[in-house]
């Protein structure tokens, strides 16, 4: 008798149970459109979170981003239907997604030219999806980032629903070479052509000629015009490398003048020479010496005045600033952090050994 009353009273209770269940006229409130790439709030109505679930018969099409209890965002990702779901205990509803494409043209911005280990962000004006047409040459990921990896062509192709836009970019090596050629000494008035050497020959007319001083050397284009006497650096740049050489403008070409390095390291042998035969004197011999061969012997750290007489005419003088600097450092310390934030600045402590040795640097990026 108990074994027969034991399984009639645990079908009793389910039933009771079941009946107990509570009925919850459940429905979800909010669009049915979404544009591709855009975002939607959907609303049940009923507020008690931990009973809820939301999900999606198709999250390639509308992906649930998030939930707040009785809320989801809803994001289109891909054109076609589906299914948004919410239950709470037995209950449930849904509601269909319908995602579409923009009615916005799409629209991307970027470069047609890197270099090999360079990166560069491609924009859209859509939310789209990034792809390279050849990952050996470049890599992009789904922010639009692109990284070079090699020499050759590739597009960028931005993707959105059925649109479709792409850019070439043509890819060169970082380590190309740039020398500007030497001009020589100029004459006030005189204008000249200038010309360089690059092995980048179809980027050759994107290079830009730049004076230290444009009161004495003018630049127009590739041709430079003296304007009066002096020394100026002449600096050609192309896509981050540069080249440079001194001109010097005089206004008398039969003039006495010295020609040569106006800086010197304590532990280096530099000549001078003068277009007269001449007499050389130096200003501070605990500076340097100089000797009748133009042979200049430094002394110490600091600055002189080198001057030539010409020996026919002792009226006929020219002078020269010579600096006298330290040795050459046998090591050189950079002492800073090894990072830096996107549109940061960080200075950079630069120490030699010995600590006597120079300290004039020339900087230079492996990636500009």
């Amino acid at each position: 008798m108990k074994k027969i009353l034991i399984p009639l009273l645990l079908l009793l209770f389910s039933l009771t149970f079941i009946g107990c269940k509570k009925k919850i006229d459940l429905s979800i409130t909010g669009p049915t459109e979404v544009t591709l790439g855009s975002e939607i709030v959907l609303e049940c109505n009923y507020h008690d979170s931990s009973d809820i679930k939301w999900g999606s018969s198709d999250e390639a099409t509308a992906l649930i981003l998030s939930t707040n209890g009785s809320s989801a965002i809803i994001k289109g990702l891909k054109v076609g239907t589906a299914e948004i779901t919410v239950e709470v205990l037995d209950n449930k509803a849904t509601i269909k997604i319908n995602v579409i494409e923009s009615s916005t043209k799409l629209e991307i911005s970027g470069t047609n030219i890197m270099f090999t280990n360079s990166k560069v962000t491609f924009n859209a004006n859509l939310d789209v999806a990034w792809s390279s047409s050849d990952d050996s040459v470049i890599k992009v990921n789904e922010d639009g980032v692109a990284l070079a990896l090699a020499v050759g062509e590739a597009y960028i192709v931005a993707t959105s629903g059925s649109q479709e836009e792409r850019i070439l970019v043509k890819v060169y090596p970082s380590d190309f070479s740039l020398k500007l050629n030497e001009v020589g000494l100029m004459i006030i008035g005189e204008e000249k052509e200038v010309s360089f050497e690059t092995d980048l020959t179809d980027l050759a007319s994107e290079a830009i000629l730049t004076s230290s001083d444009s009161s004495i050397l003018e630049v127009n284009g590739k041709t430079i015009k003296a304007l009066k006497s002096g020394k100026v650096s002449l600096t050609i740049s192309l896509y981050g490398k540069e080249s440079s050489i001194t001109i010097e403008v005089i206004e008398d070409p039969n003039a006495i003048r010295i020609s040569g390095e106006n800086v010197c390291r304590i532990d280096q042998t530099i000549y001078l020479t003068c277009n007269y035969d001449c007499n050389w004197s130096s200003s501070n011999d605990d500076v340097a010496l100089i000797l009748e061969t133009g042979e200049v012997c430094p002394i110490g750290i600091g600055k002189c005045i080198i001057t030539a007489v010409d020996k026919e005419n002792s009226k006929n003088v020219a002078t020269f600033e010579l600096e006298i600097i330290g040795k050459t450092p046998r090591s050189i310390i950079i002492n800073n952090k090894n990072y830096v934030g996107l549109n940061q600045d960080v200075a950079l402590d630069i120490s030699t050994f010995p600590s006597t040795a120079s300290k004039r640097f020339i900087y230079e990026s492996s990636n500009p």
